[in-house]
């Protein structure tokens, strides 16, 4: 079974070298040395270690070999800390513009390659092809792109303006700075992802399944916002590269390169034939590890459910993205996630069906659709709100475990018609009237009568409430078995919005309860207290009178339904017998307007 939380780090820009000295850096006494010693701290203590490690480029400020050689002891540590994953490695990376050796004549990415060679079972984007790694047991598929092909090429319109002018520089001054700066001009830093390693991304994709699939490259695909202007604003076939990724079914791409932490979702036309109508792609970019401006150094990535990100149903995979910062020479995560996002193109796209639908008159021909839509989504939000309102814990089993002692039944339900459509809320109501129907088939109401107790006697001849056919209505006495039910609904049709649908939920509430000869009232939430307006309960009397058993829901703290000591639940009694009192009581009929 794949794992029902999955946590990945994202680590971008360490930057070991002559960036680590930038002055953003040096205020704060803390370089990306002791940074990454600080990291390897934080995973030596931390008891929820990651399952990977991406690592999306510029190890290095200048591709220096002593560089990379701190980048090997890095990677080294993070790797010993983490040890074995059942075969696959637990990190993965991806080499950045600056771990390019601009001065090199021929591969200017070689340095970079002999460091990832070096580094068994480690996931590298640096040969041939760029690499994927599919974790059955955590539901990801990670690929690693290189963007940095591109890295350390001359712009040929410069070169040869240096050459036509570089006999005059000289000859006119004894300055070169100038012609410096155009040498310096001529070396471009284009971000750029071969497209043959982007071109068989559909048999990748199809190995995954419904898994979650991250792609992880340097360079930003997309503009962010940033500060400064630079040559190529983004991958410059980031086009290409993105429509790829989309027609694969791809959803988060993780990158670094513009030391901005941001987040954006993009959307993209496809003739690709997709199980999904609708879902783009998640671009997440982090803060730089080695030379961040602020406090924010690597992202912690928690996701659940990744097994559902292209799945049928819910519940969708759930992303969790939360900083890493430094704090007195200690990694510690902050408390609240910085981003927060779902990835569930199916369901997505059947609620995307339903909100375009929602308050308006259906198209015939989309009809099915709706229907489809509404089928794939109805079970799991039943299930929702029944677990929001708590109608689905075993509260239930406890009450109607000793119903056959309770004489009464009183109950104060706050949350309003919506929830009277629930299925777990119906069946509450029928395990109550199964049992009154059968104590009363040889008494009571098939003989045409109906006993209550004086406080409700009295409520329902001052609200005129009255059951489903013709019943004389009197006294309970003594030795009465009747299962006395009685609810008291608060309800405000003011603030619903679709007050036809909800008038009519009322009204079915009213007959059902009516057929069973079980008086329910109403009451505006102005007519109570705030402590009135804030907690249900279902109160169980035995024959004296008294409490055995009162199970309270406090809409405001939303904790579990709790079974309250008798004190407090003789307090709940007096309570709901002053409700029953309360002169703005109306019956169902009486409080719903006229309808026109």
């Amino acid at each position: 079974m794949p794992a029902t939380r999955v946590v990945l780090h994202h680590l971008t820009d360490v930057h070991i070298g002559p960036l680590e000295n930038q002055p953003t850096v040096r205020i704060s006494g803390v370089g990306p040395s002791n940074r990454r010693q600080f990291y390897l701290d934080y995973l030596a203590r931390a008891e929820r270690k990651p399952d990977v490690v991406v690592i999306s480029g510029d190890f290095c400020s200048w591709a220096a070999p002593g560089e990379f050689s701190e980048a090997e002891n890095f990677i080294r540590g993070i790797s010993a800390l983490l040890g074995p994953r059942n075969g696959h490695p637990r990190i993965c990376m991806v080499p950045g513009n600056h771990d390019v050796y601009w001065a090199s004549d021929g591969d200017r990415l070689q340095r970079f390659r002999d460091f990832a060679r070096n580094l068994e079972s480690i996931a590298v984007s640096s040969e041939s092809r760029s690499p994927y790694v599919f974790y059955p047991d955590l539901s990801v598929l990670i690929h690693c792109f290189n963007s940095c092909h591109l890295g350390g090429t001359r712009d040929k319109r410069l070169d040869e303006l240096i050459a036509k002018l570089g006999d005059a520089f000289r000859a006119a001054s004894s300055d070169h700075s100038a012609l410096a700066e155009l040498n310096d001009l001529s070396r471009q830093d284009p971000g750029f992802v071969r497209p043959e390693h982007f071109a068989d991304l559909g048999d990748v994709a199809k190995e995954a399944g419904s898994a979650l699939k991250i792609a992880v490259v340097h360079h930003n695909p997309s503009d962010v916002p940033s500060d400064d202007l630079d040559h190529y604003q983004a991958i410059v076939n980031g086009a290409a590269y993105k429509q790829a990724l989309f027609d694969a079914g791809f959803d988060l791409v993780l990158y670094g390169h513009r030391h901005f932490p941001h987040l954006s979702y993009e959307e993209y036309v496809t003739e690709v034939a997709r199980p999904s109508t609708c879902g783009g792609l998640y671009l997440l970019g982090g803060a730089s590890f080695g030379c961040s401006t602020g406090p924010i150094q690597w992202y912690q990535i928690t996701i659940r459910d990744s097994q559902n990100a292209n799945s049928a149903g819910p519940p969708p995979s759930l992303i969790e993205v939360t900083p890493g910062r430094l704090e007195n020479r200690v990694f510690k995560l902050d408390t609240q996630p910085h981003f927060r996002f779902t990835i569930g193109k199916k369901v997505s796209a059947s609620l995307r069906r339903i909100h375009e639908t929602l308050g308006r008159t259906i198209d015939p021909e989309s009809r099915d659709k709706v229907r489809a839509a509404l089928e794939s989504v109805r079970f799991p939000l039943v299930r929702l709100q029944a677990q929001v309102d708590d109608w689905e814990s075993d509260w239930r089993n406890s009450f109607f475990g000793f119903i056959e002692t309770y004489s009464y039944i009183y109950g104060v339900d706050l949350l309003g018609p919506a929830a009277y459509l629930n299925p777990f809320y119906l069946d509450y109501l029928a395990r109550q009237f199964e049992e009154r129907v059968r104590r009363v088939r040889t008494c009571g109401l098939y003989k045409g009568l109906l006993h209550f107790s004086p406080a409700v006697l009295e409520a329902v001849t001052r609200t005129g409430w009255g059951p489903t056919g013709c019943c004389e209505i009197g006294a309970r006495t003594e030795t009465c078995n009747e299962l006395e039910i009685v609810r008291i609904l608060v309800w405000d049709h003011v603030a619903e919005q679709d007050t036809e649908v909800m008038y009519d939920v009322m009204q079915m509430v009213d007959r059902y309860h009516r057929l069973f000869g079980v008086p329910v009232f109403v009451l505006p939430p102005s007519a109570l207290t705030e402590t009135e307006r804030s907690e249900e309960f279902v109160l169980g009397l035995g024959r004296d009178f008294e409490p055995h058993h009162c199970y309270q829901y406090d809409i405001r703290t939303a904790l579990d339904t709790r079974d309250l000591s008798f004190g407090d639940a003789r307090i709940r009694k007096e309570r709901f017998l002053s409700l029953l009192a309360n002169p703005e009581l109306k019956s169902v009929a009486a409080f719903l307007p006229e309808r026109a």
